[in-house]
């Protein structure tokens, strides 16, 4: 199990993961891409998509998940409904 961690009053269905205080591990991807000539790792959900950071962070402290031991940012907020919730 992967917590996120939001916001107390958060509340955003653009986000894949919307209403959900937890992820199984398969259901994100952890992904490096080179941002103005420095590494960025990251996760989104494994759905295709078009995804940007929402606010929302991963982190497991168990030590089972190494890939998520320090937090990591989760692309969530579907930018394919961004402006279609307003």
């Amino acid at each position: 199990m992967i917590h996120i961690y939001r916001q107390k009053d958060y509340d955003s269905e653009i986000n894949f993961f919307h209403g959900r205080e937890w992820v199984k591990r398969d259901e994100i991807v952890v992904k490096t891409k080179e941002v103005f000539g420095r590494q960025y790792t990251y996760a989104e959900p494994s759905t295709p998509g078009n995804y940007a950071f929402g606010g929302t962070i991963l982190h497991t402290c168990n030590g089972i998940f190494p890939e998520f031991n320090e937090p990591l940012k989760l692309h969530d907020r579907q930018m394919d409904l961004e402006g279609r919730t307003q």
